[in-house]
């Protein structure tokens, strides 16, 4: 969950000073959950499981590809730089030990 945050907040803080518009939030949140769990998770979800997911005023106007070409735009913007280090990640390490 914090690294689709992460993600989708350095994606509209990059695009949103350039004039850019904005893309549709359902559409962003559904991204950046996948792009987020395939990063981290073990068995990752797919499009249509995401598209599901979304409220049913939002699943008529957002297909597999948008989010097929949003993930590629935020990818792109991002220049492929989608890890951060956040307390979770420390946190683990410190159980750990």
């Amino acid at each position: 969950m914090h690294l689709a945050g992460n993600l989708a907040d350095r994606y509209l803080s990059t695009i949103l000073p350039q004039g850019k518009q904005m893309p549709n939030i359902f559409a962003l949140g559904a991204t950046v959950m996948l792009m987020a769990a395939k990063l981290e998770q073990p068995i990752s979800p797919s499009f249509n499981r995401m598209l599901a997911l979304l409220p049913s005023s939002e699943q008529s106007r957002i297909t597999k590809q948008d989010l097929i070409d949003l993930e590629e735009d935020i990818l792109i913007t991002l220049k492929f730089s989608l890890h951060w280090a956040g307390p979770v990640t420390f946190i683990e390490r410190f159980q750990r030990l």
